[in-house]
């Protein structure tokens, strides 16, 4: 898609909460994606399937939609890092398997991947909701299996990721990268804890005058 030159206003409000990234959308067809502004996005590791759900807020009036680009990319200089193992953008409500096809690029690698959907006939083209109204546009899945703690960037390329109407024409998109954690359970960093003051303690009585071993 051909990314217009002109941005128009940027949305209000774009927020992370419960697994979800919120998009916001105005009148002027321009949306704007945070996934920094509430902070980390804080993944479990060892463990796949970990599902983000990818949302847009329209706070304009209804703007139709024939198409989404999505290029996302985690970057950091720890290896192993979380892995994009699955991409849905056809599951609804905004775009289905019945109206729509999605595909994805050959090149796409477990840490930079580009999908798009778009609508098999544009005559009968969805709507974003206006007025403030939230529609799930697709979900990520991830992967740390294999990974340990840290931080990488959770990028959006742009103007690769963009929507566009139905005669092609790109609705501009304004973007903030975010910030994958990889942290422990709480019941491990517990019992690390606990281990470290178990080692403390064993090392006071084994250090203490009386317990010094007599030949």
């Amino acid at each position: 898609m051909k990314m217009s030159q002109s941005v128009g206003r940027l949305a209000r409000l774009v927020f992370w909460s419960s697994g979800a990234v919120f998009l916001i959308a105005r009148t002027q067809a321009a949306l704007f994606i945070d996934l920094e502004t509430q902070g980390p996005i804080v993944l479990q590791p060892g463990a796949a399937g970990q599902n983000l759900d990818v949302f847009v807020r329209n706070d304009g009036d209804s703007i139709a939609v024939g198409g989404f680009d999505l290029r996302i990319g985690i970057v950091g200089n720890l290896s192993p890092a979380p892995a994009i193992t699955g991409v849905t953008l056809d599951s609804g409500p905004l775009f289905t398997a019945l109206n729509s096809a999605q595909s994805a690029d050959t090149e796409n690698g477990p840490q930079a991947q580009f999908w798009s959907v778009s609508l098999n006939v544009l005559a009968e083209a969805p709507s974003l909701l206006g007025g403030g109204a939230l529609t799930r546009v697709g979900t990520l899945s991830l992967s740390t299996i294999g990974v340990g703690t840290g931080s990488w960037a959770l990028e959006l390329s742009f103007p690769q990721t963009d929507f566009s109407s139905p005669i092609g024409t790109a609705l501009p998109v304004s973007v903030l990268n975010g910030t994958l954690q990889v942290v422990p359970e709480p019941s491990v960093a517990v019992s690390v804890a606990g281990l470290g003051l178990l080692a403390f303690v064993l090392l006071r009585r084994t250090s203490r005058p009386g317990n010094a071993v007599k030949h």
